[in-house]
């Protein structure tokens, strides 16, 4: 996999392998007249390497071995099985740029913008990586309704004078006349 200069390689985790990869970094370092950064470059493991054998390969390559948490272009590297937990730092990321609003005088106009292309654009680089939950898709819709209904002198949630479904449906679906005619 390719991101702009940077690469991922894939190999069995066997010391061999390790050797045979940092035989390839180094032709490519000789080749190219690049140099690679082995501080900033890390070793991801399957769960079923044991720890001697990681130590192994880590110290072969020269580079550190990769922590459940290190992010990667602003994404987790490591996907478990529970992405709800995983992918709430998108969740945060809403609830960080909501909160730093929360204190605006702002008009409807002024928070139908905000939310609409700042907030709906938080997730979308990695909903192009990842198939987002639907659990972590409704909990950022419900920080984005609790942001629209709130006042700036109510100190709970505000009153809701709309159901957020036919709020946030398209403008064409609302069902209002704009003519007479039938």
């Amino acid at each position: 996999m390719l991101f702009v200069d940077d690469s991922y390689v894939f190999c069995q985790a066997n010391n061999g392998s390790a050797r045979s990869v940092m035989s390839l970094l180094r032709r490519f370092e000789h080749a190219s007249g690049q140099q690679i950064n082995l501080g900033k470059s890390s070793v991801f493991f399957s769960p079923n390497v044991n720890g001697q054998l990681r130590h192994s390969i880590y110290t072969t390559l020269h580079m550190p071995e990769a922590s459940e948490n290190s992010f990667y272009l602003g994404l987790p590297n490591i996907i478990g099985r529970n992405k709800n937990a995983i992918l709430g730092f998108l969740r945060n990321k809403v609830m960080n740029r909501i909160n730093s609003w929360s204190g605006k005088l702002l008009s409807g106009a002024g928070k139908e913008i905000l939310l609409k292309t700042v907030i709906q654009s938080l997730p979308t680089y990695a909903m192009s990586v990842f198939l987002i939950p639907l659990g972590t898709c409704n909990e950022i819709e419900k920080l984005m309704a609790r942001f629209w209904w709130k006042t700036t002198n109510s100190k709970g949630n505000g009153i809701i004078y709309m159901n957020w479904d036919r709020l946030s449906r398209p403008k064409d679906e609302w069902g209002y006349r704009l003519s007479s005619s039938p």
